[in-house]
């Protein structure tokens, strides 16, 4: 009796995969219905048929997303080696910037002697 409702139970999990797996192989156009058990070769064909494509898109997303991941991989090198190159960048001009405020002090100084020099001149002359 425990084995006649496991049985049944079994046939209704049956009959609800097949229900689902053949309103899926209808929405995506694959080839359908799918009938379980198969009793008949054309259905226990129909059945690896169907699984033989969704091995092959299941391999073909794994190779989908290994190579997605590499490209990731890459980008994210190719963004790590912009960030190096930003920071050193911005450390040179830092320094260009430094060393143009030193180039512009000193000449301004030079600017004021040459101004005092002059001036100094201008009074001897006149005296």
């Amino acid at each position: 009796q425990l084995r006649g409702a496991a049985d049944e139970e079994d046939r209704e999990r049956l009959a609800a995969s097949c229900r689902a797996i053949n309103d899926a192989l209808q929405l995506s156009g694959l080839p359908g219905p799918v009938r379980l058990p198969a009793s008949t070769v054309p259905d226990a064909a129909l059945v690896a048929h169907l699984l033989s494509i969704l091995l092959q898109e299941r391999t073909e997303g794994e190779e989908e997303s290994s190579e997605g991941a590499a490209a990731t991989k890459k980008l994210l090198f190719d963004l790590n080696v912009a960030r190096s190159t930003q920071g050193q960048l911005r450390e040179r001009l830092q320094k260009r910037e430094e060393e143009c405020k030193r180039f512009e002090q000193q000449l301004s100084e030079r600017e004021e002697k040459h101004k005092r020099e002059r001036v100094k001149l201008a009074g001897e002359r006149d005296a």
